[in-house]
């Protein structure tokens, strides 16, 4: 289900009706506007203000303890994004028209618990947009959120292997996008490298934003590491 919100009310202006110009001559002269032009009203429209959508994943809904984090971080972006909003209109109206839309993605490692990743995209003026990842794993039969330390037998999460792990298989499936030192950079055993993961039946996927582990082009990237690489650190019913 998708939730659109408008934030600041959008700002819609008709700027002028071209009268008896031809068709392609109106159009163009309204994108040289940054306008987009309607043919049924025969006006040029510049659209200025700030839209956030957010898609909720309905699915934890029911329970209150995962719905409580999910509903204070969306409201945390919407907030955040919002009150950053500040528009110059001495530049282009495009420039002006900001967006920011909350995607999610569901994962379970069984019916108590589970993993949500959202991706949060938006564009605030710039040559182009851009995004970033924030992911939360509940076991709902509790109702507690967990942490990556609750994986691991006495709290202790092997840093050194996962960054090792996963620094092995980004060199090895980017080679034409990035160099090692980035991956090092953006994967060393740093835990807030590591703040995005979710888990699947049988895997720890762990997920990097835009320019942490390679240029912009690049976009997003992820690493799934087999939860058996882990064997006896695991705390049961992680242990496979």
């Amino acid at each position: 289900m998708k939730t659109r919100i408008l934030a600041l009310s959008l700002i819609v202006i008709t700027v002028f009706t071209f009268g008896l110009m031809p068709a392609a001559a109106q159009e163009d002269d309204c994108y040289a506007k940054d306008g987009m032009w309607d043919a049924d009203t025969n006006t040029c429209v510049i659209t200025v203000g700030v839209t956030v959508d957010v898609g909720y994943p309905l699915e934890l809904a029911a329970y209150p303890e995962a719905s409580a984090v999910i509903d204070a971080f969306i409201a945390d972006q919407q907030q955040a994004f919002i009150s950053s909003y500040a528009p110059d209109y001495t530049l282009p109206s495009h420039v002006n028209n900001w967006w920011m839309g909350i995607s999610h993605e569901t994962y379970q490692f069984s019916d108590d618990i589970r993993s949500v990743l959202f991706t949060t995209s938006f564009y605030t003026g710039g040559a182009h947009p851009n995004s970033g990842h924030t992911a939360f794993t509940f076991d709902v039969a509790t109702g507690t959120q967990l942490q990556l330390a609750d994986l691991f037998v006495g709290g202790s999460v092997p840093w050194d292997m996962i960054s090792t792990l996963v620094q092995d298989d980004l060199n090895t499936r980017l080679t034409e996008m990035t160099d090692a030192a980035t991956i090092e950079a953006g994967t060393g055993m740093n835990p807030d490298n590591y703040q995005s993961w979710v888990l699947t039946p049988d895997s720890i996927i762990f997920f990097f934003d835009p320019y942490q582990v390679a240029a912009y082009a690049a976009g997003p990237q992820q690493s799934e590491i087999p939860l058996s690489t882990f064997a006896e650190q695991l705390n049961a019913p992680f242990a496979t």
